[in-house]
């Protein structure tokens, strides 16, 4: 009996692995928050070339682009100008407003992990 179970089992295969998420959103926002306080932290990311197509979620993808523009523009990156970045281009609330922004810049994060 215990070799038929054995057999059994082995005709099913092997569980199914669950699937990994392929974008973190947490690293995201960890990510704008080192770019919103640490230019450095930016430098190295515009200079890897990361757009916002490559946050998977749209709020942080808007926040990136804000970001972005302000960087191009040589503009002081904070809470407040991404804010009102944002609301220039009408996606305040699309990026989840004020309070999502300042969540993200407040959102713990080590400049040291930025290349990772």
């Amino acid at each position: 009996m215990a070799e038929r179970e054995l057999k059994d089992n082995l005709a099913t295969g092997p569980a199914e692995k669950p699937s990994v998420p392929l974008h973190d959103v947490e690293t995201e926002k960890a990510l704008l928050s080192l770019c919103i306080r640490n230019k450095e932290a930016l430098d190295s990311a515009v200079g890897k070339r990361i757009v916002k197509e490559n946050f998977s979620d749209k709020r942080n993808a808007l926040i990136f682009e804000a970001i972005t523009k302000l960087y191009m523009n040589n503009g002081s990156i904070d809470r407040f100008n991404v804010c009102e970045q944002l609301e220039k281009m009408g996606a305040i609330n699309s990026a989840g407003g004020t309070e999502y922004v300042f969540a993200v810049a407040n959102t713990a994060s080590v400049a040291s992990n930025a290349d990772s």
